[in-house]
């Protein structure tokens, strides 16, 4: 069974380390952005089967990441609104 690619943008180094040692190594592929402009470049390039946006962190960049999400023909797509600290 190949693993699915999950792409989680957060800028929290706790809330990374969270996930990482949350989902299964054996189950995910993962891959951490910290800002919008990496995780759309990556989402891009990598083409993640899940893909989870903060969008506190997206800032400038929300339009097209949605814009983005909205083109996609994926199964699951989380896009949280995050908290500002």
């Amino acid at each position: 069974m190949s693993k699915l690619k999950i792409l989680i943008t957060e800028d929290d180094k706790t809330t990374r380390i969270f996930y990482d040692n949350a989902l299964d190594d054996e189950v995910f592929e993962k891959r951490f952005e910290t800002d919008g402009e990496e995780a759309l470049n990556a989402y891009k390039s990598w083409k993640p089967d899940i893909l989870d946006l903060d969008l506190v962190v997206l800032k400038e960049g929300k339009r097209l990441a949605i814009k983005a999400v909205r083109s996609c023909n994926w199964d699951l797509c989380l896009v949280k609104f995050g908290e500002a600290h």
